[in-house]
């Protein structure tokens, strides 16, 4: 039984775009709402920075967990620390036979 309030656990999100950026440690998210998860990427600052870059570039295709999805849009809610990226993400799933 999960106690009230508790924060959901975050899950494994793997971005292939972000595959070619060395120097990234952590990408987690949690389901913040419905169509809409809460991401934190953890890494170099060079790559952070690459990071950030790509996504301003448009949308992205992951998976979270074994779920693949299409990042649509994005709001930076934390930028402040260094090496560290949190921001709000809304998603559609996607087909999982789509094209590559």
């Amino acid at each position: 039984m999960q106690a009230q309030g508790q924060s959901p656990r975050p899950e494994q999100l793997t971005i292939p775009a972000f595959d070619e950026f060395g120097g990234l440690e952590q990408v987690c998210a949690v389901r913040s709402g419905p169509d809409c998860l809460s991401v934190q990427i953890e890494g170099a600052q060079p790559a952070i920075r690459q990071v950030a870059a790509r996504m301003m570039a448009g949308q992205l295709y992951a998976t979270f967990g074994e779920t693949p999805i299409k990042l649509l849009r994005y709001t930076v809610t934390n930028q402040g620390v260094p090496g560290r990226l949190v921001f709000d993400a809304t998603y559609r799933v996607r087909a999982a036979a789509a094209h590559g």
